[in-house]
């Protein structure tokens, strides 16, 4: 910490790779080609890699206590794999059957932001003891890119893939 009243600007550059958020179930349903569907799956989402450059502004609340402000850019990669089960009826006709697959996804650079508590408590011997507590945030435009099957005993495997786009937020505490 720079001391109480003073004030500091500094650039951090942050670089993320393989890190694994948290598991979600998913649901759908929808209609396609005349078939009714639905069913639910396990997504495991990956951040493939991430960067971030932000000027830091921070503010000596006390002596080993500042408050800081953080504004710059965020762009990043991600990936998924999920399984699941689908169910589909066409003319009163059901199956059902496993599906899996993964997901590829490129967001573009945004806008981002975060602010935060950073303290520093001094213990007997020169040693010093910190902590950092921080919140940050930054939405995208991204195109993901996805692959598949499923698998029918009635039907068969069929194989599947497309692309999408969309927004997505990071938030992290």
């Amino acid at each position: 910490t720079q001391g109480q009243g003073k004030f500091a600007v500094g650039m951090d550059q942050e670089f993320v790779f393989d890190r694994d958020l948290k598991k979600k179930t998913q649901s759908f349903s929808g209609t396609a080609a005349g078939a009714t569907l639905t069913g639910s799956y396990d997504v495991k989402p990956e951040i493939k890699n991430m960067y971030r450059t932000m000027v830091k502004a921070s503010y000596g609340l006390l002596e080993g206590l500042d408050v800081y402000v953080k504004l710059g850019t965020a762009d990043g990669e991600g990936r998924d794999s999920y399984s699941g089960t689908a169910n589909w009826t066409v003319g009163g006709v059901r199956g059902q059957g496993p599906l899996s697959g993964n997901d590829k996804l490129k967001t573009g650079n945004a806008f981002a932001y975060g602010g935060g508590l950073k303290g520093v408590y001094a213990l007997p011997g020169d040693w010093l003891i910190g902590a950092d507590a921080q919140y940050l945030r930054h939405g995208h435009n991204y195109k993901a890119t996805t692959s598949g099957t499923y698998v029918d005993p009635l039907i068969g495997r069929a194989a599947f893939e497309g692309s999408s786009k969309g927004k997505i937020t990071f938030q992290e505490w």
